[in-house]
């Protein structure tokens, strides 16, 4: 799909209303694209490659406001080293975001919009002077909270439909899945009565 409207925009006029309608068109079907290979459990995470964070966050946002819930501030924050990269499946990553803001729409935040609604994703540079230097990428959302009782386990459990989400695990089980894609561990913090957060630590090269 993206080469498609890739190739479109060269025919098109060099407007910026064009380019404009173009991206957001080429991001809604770049999000559906992902939607069913997530549901379809097809997601490939073979084909790996460098990927420059700051570069990726900053473009995930941006795509994510052509085409995400307008029901919260999505927040972005950095503290890292120019040119910190992790290795792994770019669209992979997409779906692995995608899947986290989705369900802090449907479960945090009831699918109703507030001003105070906002999900904070922050990526930390860790272990920077060791040899395993690591990314601690944090995603966490100021709505309704997972109980204490809500485990990494019961989130990442394929087939284990939980009361908590409504859900069978699927989801969470493709995060899983992703994060181990990029030689990384998760964390689920649900200790806290006004936020959920996830963690991910993932192998940084630089």
């Amino acid at each position: 799909i993206s080469v498609a409207m890739d190739n479109l925009r060269e025919y098109l006029p060099d407007n910026e209303d064009y380019i404009q309608s173009l991206d957001y068109l080429r991001d809604n079907l770049d999000y559906v694209s992902r939607l069913i290979d997530l549901n379809c459990q097809n997601i490939d995470m073979s084909e790996k490659s460098d990927i420059d964070v700051e570069k990726f966050f900053r473009n995930y946002v941006s795509k994510w406001n052509n085409y995400g819930s307008k029901n919260f501030e999505l927040r972005l924050s950095f503290n890292i080293d120019e040119g910190t990269y992790i290795t792994g499946n770019e669209t992979a990553l997409m779906v692995l975001l995608d899947e986290l803001l989705r369900n802090a729409d449907k479960h945090g935040f009831g699918r109703s919009y507030s001003e105070r609604n906002f999900v904070d994703i922050s990526i930390e540079l860790i272990d920077k002077h060791s040899d395993e230097p690591k990314i601690l990428l944090d995603v966490s959302n100021n709505g309704k909270p997972f109980s204490v009782e809500f485990t990494l386990d019961d989130y990442i459990t394929a087939g284990k439909f939980n009361k908590e989400t409504g859900n069978s695990g699927l989801g969470g089980r493709q995060v899983y899945n992703i994060c181990k894609s990029f030689g990384g561990d998760m964390d689920l913090i649900t200790e806290r009565n006004d936020m959920t957060t996830f963690l991910f630590f993932i192998p940084a090269n630089r």
